[in-house]
């Protein structure tokens, strides 16, 4: 257990939000116990959700490949995910020839050699545009954290990679 000590100002709706459901637990729970309650909880969730989203290897490097290692922040996307966005735009920018002129698209650079690119691309958009907000927001948490990690770095073969995914709680399937 830690010593330290989290604070922030909720704003006026998540303090009547955290007030009502202290309120509701009849326990005389503070709106501060709730909030730690409930963050554990999303805690829970989003690796529920993360559980949830199925990649094949080849995917999950495309969606690193694209991210990049992008800092999670706060902003959780509304209707289509964050992740969605990005690969959207990357694929387009990359089928255009923008920023790099040699990546004809990330389909030829990750999908299969005799499948179609484009398809292949459709395929991950049509995938990540199922996630609702707390999955996109999961998914796109670990491909940051595996960019953090030291693990992905000596990742040479697909077992090597897809157990360096595992880590960070994706879940690579054939």
């Amino acid at each position: 257990m830690t010593d330290d000590q989290i604070r922030f100002r909720p704003g006026d709706t998540l303090a009547a939000w955290l007030a009502q459901s202290a309120g509701l637990a009849r326990t005389g729970a503070s709106p501060s116990m709730q909030a730690r309650t409930d963050l554990g909880l999303l805690q829970m969730i989003l690796d529920a959700e993360l559980r949830r989203v199925r990649l094949t290897l080849a995917q999950a490097n495309c969606l690193a490949d694209v991210l990049n290692g992008t800092i999670v922040d706060a902003t959780i996307g509304a209707g289509l995910g964050l992740a969605y966005a990005e690969c959207y735009d990357a694929f387009r920018l990359a089928r255009e020839g923008l920023p790099i002129s040699d990546l004809s698209s990330y389909g030829a650079k990750w999908g299969p050699e005799d499948g179609d690119p484009a398809k292949w691309e459709q395929d991950l958009l049509d995938l990540l545009g199922r996630l609702g907000p707390a999955a996109d927001y999961a998914l796109r948490r670990a491909v940051a954290l595996w960019w953090e990690t030291s693990g992905r770095e000596s990742a040479d073969t697909e077992e090597e990679q897809a157990a360096a995914f595992a880590a960070v709680g994706l879940r690579v399937v054939p």
